[in-house]
């Protein structure tokens, strides 16, 4: 119901591959691309700075970019 259409899929998985993004997935339910890679490499990819955030009340960490 909420997966992409197999061309974006395919268009999505080829730009990783071009950009060096190896082992690419797809979630079972079909919402989600999913592979492991360096922060640096995602940093590029998509232009951003990657940073972790302390939650003041409970100490959990969560990775996320301010834009």
């Amino acid at each position: 119901m909420f997966a992409p259409a197999p061309d974006a899929v395919a268009a999505v998985r080829a730009w990783l591959e071009e950009s060096g993004i190896h082992g690419v997935s797809q979630s079972v339910n079909k919402q989600w691309l999913q592979f492991d890679t360096a922060v640096e490499n995602l940093e590029a990819l998509f232009k951003t700075q990657y940073h972790e955030f302390v939650h003041e009340a409970t100490g959990g960490v969560h990775v996320a970019c301010d834009e």
